[in-house]
């Protein structure tokens, strides 16, 4: 503790980052709360989700913040009313998607790369619900190669059917036991030539996000995710988003 003290008063950049983050986060709460007052039921079953996807082994972190990331992408649900979802690695996402799917008519198709993780998470699902009869999750295999200065992912095989929103969180990242953070996915460039979606999600990956605005800035409204200035821009609740969202123009 006293460590701590010492380290902020030494750089007051960081008591900065400190209250700013703190304001954010507390802004994510309201988030979250808002949303258990009109929709109680789902905050339980998302609640329900992330307990089951850390015990299956996925990434434990703040709860509000966990939460706030399934209210994103349920919300953007809510406003676009997909008729077909795409989402590139599966995860405590594919539980929503398959929440909505359940009570919309909705297609959602899941590219996992690994066979372990895949029937993870159908496992989690099952237990909390049920899988809906509009999921397909399918294992696709990752390829990697390089495109010096920065490496790039892509699944093997090609989704060539209509697609509303595409959630980019996928495949993996990890080389050798660690995550590349200079790496792109770079899917949706062969996926072009068969349709535009209307949104595109894409959850961190800074370089996608950058390979993307390189690439489709003219046909695409572009917002990067608030997650990235979370310690250096306070932030009101209704200007946050997990997602960079791409809104085909």
């Amino acid at each position: 503790m006293i460590k701590s003290v010492i380290r902020y008063l030494k750089n007051p950049s960081l008591i900065k980052e400190y209250f700013v983050r703190k304001h954010n986060m507390n802004q994510i709460k309201m988030i979250v709360r808002d949303f258990e007052a009109v929709n109680k039921d789902t905050l339980s079953y998302f609640n329900l989700a992330i307990e089951e996807y850390v015990k299956g082994g996925g990434f434990r972190y703040n709860r509000n913040f966990q939460l706030y990331k399934l209210i994103s992408i349920y919300s953007i649900l809510q406003k676009h009313q997909p008729s077909s979802v795409l989402e590139l690695g599966s995860g405590s996402t594919t539980s929503v998607l398959n929440h909505w799917s359940k009570d919309n008519e909705t297609k959602v198709t899941v590219f996992e790369e690994s066979d372990k993780w895949m029937e993870n998470t159908k496992g989690i699902i099952s237990r909390i619900g049920g899988l809906s009869p509009r999921l397909n999750m399918t294992f696709n295999k990752r390829m990697m190669s390089q495109e010096k200065p920065i490496e790039v992912f892509r699944y093997t095989d090609i989704y060539k059917d209509q697609l509303d929103i595409l959630i980019i969180d996928g495949p993996s990242t990890l080389v050798d036991g660690d995550f590349k953070a200079e790496v792109f996915t770079d899917d949706l460039d062969e996926m072009l030539n068969f349709n535009y979606p209307k949104v595109i999600l894409i959850d961190n990956r800074k370089s996608t996000y950058a390979h993307l605005k390189k690439k489709i800035s003219d046909k695409y409204h572009m917002k990067p995710s608030s997650n990235w200035t979370l310690k250096t821009e306070r932030m009101k609740a209704s200007d946050m988003n997990n997602y960079s969202i791409l809104t085909l123009k």
